[in-house]
């Protein structure tokens, strides 16, 4: 659920990005609220050379991106989801090098979606690896939040198991 959560709110970033960046075009007088002075400012990211790949905002590929991870979570595939975050983990940190050290910028919006991208990558890590590596530990002593009862807001209870084989 945690996952989808953060999908949720890295595709809100971004739709507020793409918002801003289009307010921007419209008017270059438009003020957005993330805008704070000269060196806080999320337009002068986004009206940047590095805004773009291929011709195409960074916004929409954030929202297609948090598109496919939470379908790829709806349908159980944390695997995947692992994976695309390792590449949007490592994308975050080229563009926040481009962003402190070429624009000299600091975005709130795309730190926003630093962190969520973090975030990401470290819940999808333990998702598929942690729970592993604990199943096969000889005690084990965990939280089991909602495994059994998939789709629901239930709680699962504390357990432990020794010797596990």
């Amino acid at each position: 659920m945690l996952l989808e959560i953060l999908a949720v709110i890295g595709f809100l970033l971004s739709l507020y990005a793409f918002y801003v960046e289009k307010k921007f075009e419209a008017n270059n007088k438009y003020h957005a609220a993330c805008d704070i002075n000269d060196r806080v400012s999320c337009t002068k990211a986004f009206k940047s050379k590095y805004g773009h790949t291929f011709g195409i905002s960074n916004s929409i590929f954030g929202m297609i991106f948090y598109v496919i991870v939470f379908v790829l979570l709806f349908m159980n595939f944390t695997n995947i989801v692992f994976y695309l975050s390792t590449l949007s983990l490592l994308g975050s940190i080229y563009l926040a090098y481009i962003l402190y050290f070429k624009v000299k910028s600091f975005c709130l919006v795309c730190n926003a979606i630093y962190i969520v991208n973090i975030l990401l990558f470290v819940f999808s890590f333990m998702s598929v690896f942690w729970t592993g590596r604990l199943k096969n530990s000889k005690f084990l002593l965990t939280i089991n939040i909602g495994r059994f009862w998939k789709w629901t807001w239930k709680i699962g209870i504390f357990w432990i198991e020794c010797f596990l084989d």
